[in-house]
């Protein structure tokens, strides 16, 4: 996973002396917050090897790519001040303290990286193929320094600072933040370069980078103008990627806030936005534009694969199976839902879940004791079937389990709501009330998981529902609190009920998580 760089053996200790060696330099107690504890800086997992001596030949790895780049991560809600009105902002001056800090690091970092590459091209028993590999890392990080920091707490920090109900309310927000970021950065760097010395820039760089001068001089947040860009110390600085997964209604609200932070990042890095294609309808050429801007400017578009129908006609939309269900309510519940059952322990009990389908959307969940006397009596074979409404002038609504046996015959459960503890179906109304909203199942289950009752058996039982829920989560939806312990990034995705590195491609079980 990814580590603090206080976990490396001796990193501190190596930054600190390269930081003695230049005039302008900081003292290790200035560095106290960034080494260690809450808000310290975070390596990726391929950072912390190799400044850990442990090179790696990466054989499917392009060693020649434009730029190679020590990546890390910050966590800058701290510097978000609270005004006395009590609304939200960015404390620049102090970012602008943090910045500086972090980018003497890093680039302390890029010499920790060189030394330590250039150590083990000493050893004889690299074959010609990793010595390649090696050099031309080595050549790339003298030539270029890149470095890429990334916010780990960005949207944290823009949904602090959006006080708003509209699009545009809403890109301010993000533009503040990435403004204050950006301008403290550029500023810190190229005071650097003037003592350290400039970096190479890359050719394809330059004109992004030019483009944030120009923003920042424009706005007053930077005294530097595009003749300075020549002048920065590292060929790459900003690598902000949030994971962003829109559907519903969430679109234009992710589209909006991928299209500020990709004129802001200047590193080689892709944004990733997770699309399903069903929302548009026939909006889909509006957005088209959008999409293309948004490819043109390093963001990975990528289409959900779920295979369901479209929730109003039942029909694949345009014989393409990247659909998913339209946002919406379905006030009126109809008589019957097909339905899957799952089964499930608690407390070392049996239990059994029938989680009812609109369009093969779960819509509500009913759970209960599987046992001879009071719970529930299913043969092991019935795994799916229909939950059935009754509803009555003058008494509550009545729902039964009809089930088909394999000659045919029908057996119906009835009064499942009957069968339950009073509590337990109180939750379950809950949830299903939410998922009636159509809110995306990868939500809901952490919305259960975050539930904090009094009694320890309702605890266990909410670890059932997960994983009764956890099979309904669409091919392509996003897990961002997940991290890789292959490569420390945060970008994983649903496949096929597994989670799936898109950085690495490191697969994990998700009934493990």
């Amino acid at each position: 996973m990814a580590q603090y760089i206080s976990h490396v053996k001796g990193l501190t200790e190596r930054l600190m002396n390269i930081e003695k060696g230049y005039s302008q330099s900081i003292e290790k107690s200035a560095f106290e917050e960034l080494l260690d504890g809450d808000n310290a800086l975070i390596l990726s997992t391929e950072l912390t090897k190799l400044l850990s001596g442990e090179q790696q030949y990466q054989p499917r790895c392009n060693a020649s790519a434009p730029l190679f780049t020590i990546k890390a991560s910050i966590k800058i809600n701290e510097c978000v001040a609270i005004d006395d009105d009590g609304m939200a902002g960015i404390d620049t001056n102090r970012l602008k303290e943090k910045t500086l800090k972090v980018l003497h690091l890093l680039d302390n970092m890029v010499d920790c990286a060189i030394e330590a590459i250039a150590l083990h091209l000493q050893n004889d028993s690299l074959s010609s193929e990793e010595r390649s590999f090696f050099e031309t890392r080595l050549l790339n990080l003298k030539t270029y320094r890149g470095i890429a920091l990334n916010l780990q707490d960005y949207n944290e920090v823009v949904k602090m600072l959006y006080h708003g109900n509209n699009i545009e309310e809403l890109r301010a927000a993000t533009l503040s933040v990435l403004k204050a970021f950006a301008g403290s950065l550029y500023v810190n760097n190229l005071q650097m370069a003037q003592e350290r010395g400039s970096a190479q820039l890359l050719e394809a760089n330059i004109e992004r980078q030019c483009n944030i001068l120009k923003d920042l001089e424009l706005s007053n947040d930077c005294n530097a103008t595009t003749k300075n860009v020549f002048s920065l110390r590292n060929a790459s600085i900003i690598s902000v990627v949030p994971c962003l997964s829109a559907s519903g209604t969430q679109l234009k609200e992710e589209l909006a806030i991928a299209d500020v932070i990709t004129q802001w990042n200047d590193s080689p890095s892709s944004l990733n936005i997770i699309l399903k294609k069903a929302y548009f309808g026939e909006q889909h050429n509006s957005y088209e534009k959008i999409l293309q801007h948004l490819s043109a400017n390093g963001t990975t578009v990528l289409f959900d694969k779920d295979k369901s129908k479209d929730a109003q006609n039942g029909k694949d939309l345009n014989g393409d199976s990247s659909t998913i269900f339209m946002a919406q309510v379905i006030p009126n519940r109809p008589k019957e839902l097909e339905c899957d059952v799952v089964r499930f322990q608690n407390n070392k009990e049996k239990w059994v879940a029938f989680v009812g389908l609109l369009n093969g959307y779960p819509y509500e969940i009913f759970t209960g004791l599987q046992d001879d006397d009071e719970g529930i009596v299913l043969p092991k074979s019935v795994l799916k079937g229909k939950i059935i409404k009754h509803s009555f002038t003058n008494a509550p609504s009545r729902y039964d389990f009809q089930f088909e046996n394999k000659r045919g015959y029908k057996t119906t459960v009835e009064g499942l709501s009957e069968k339950f503890n009073p509590e337990y179906w109180n939750y379950a109304k809950l949830i299903s009330g939410v998922l009636r909203y159509r809110m995306p199942i990868e939500h809901v289950i952490k919305l259960v998981g975050s539930l904090q009752l009094k009694d320890e058996s309702i605890n266990t039982w909410t670890n059932g529902v997960e994983r009764a829920l956890k099979k309904y989560i669409s091919n392509g939806a996003v897990e961002p609190e997940q991290t890789c312990s292959e490569c420390g990034e945060h970008n994983f995705i649903y496949e096929d009920n597994h989670l799936v590195c898109k950085q690495c491609g490191t697969i994990l079980n998700t009934e493990e998580q």
